[in-house]
């Protein structure tokens, strides 16, 4: 079946957002759903993989990969700022 898409809702490729945080709270009211990636249903690692491809940022889908492939360490005196991602077992938060 062919569906359509309006016209804003589509960009060039090559056109990326600047901001996770501002992609990410397109996502508001959204349910929560485990393992979920989109409108329908979204869950903590699905909404920062959303966030960052949005931007250009290539990152994978479960919470424990994106913090092996873009996490690092902070000294813990940082406060964090807006865009960080912070990480405990099973989850990850992006900073507002």
């Amino acid at each position: 079946p062919l569906g359509c898409i309006p016209r804003q809702h589509l960009q060039k490729l090559e056109e990326t957002a600047k901001d996770p945080v501002t992609v990410a709270e397109l996502f508001l009211g959204t349910p929560y759903l485990w393992g979920g990636n989109s409108r329908w249903g979204i869950d903590c690692s699905g909404l920062v993989q959303a966030a960052l491809l949005a931007c250009g940022i290539d990152c994978p889908g479960d919470s424990d990969m994106q913090e092996k492939a873009i996490g690092q360490s902070c000294d813990g005196n940082t406060p964090p700022q807006r865009n960080d991602l912070l990480f405990w077992k099973g989850h990850v938060a992006l900073v507002t």
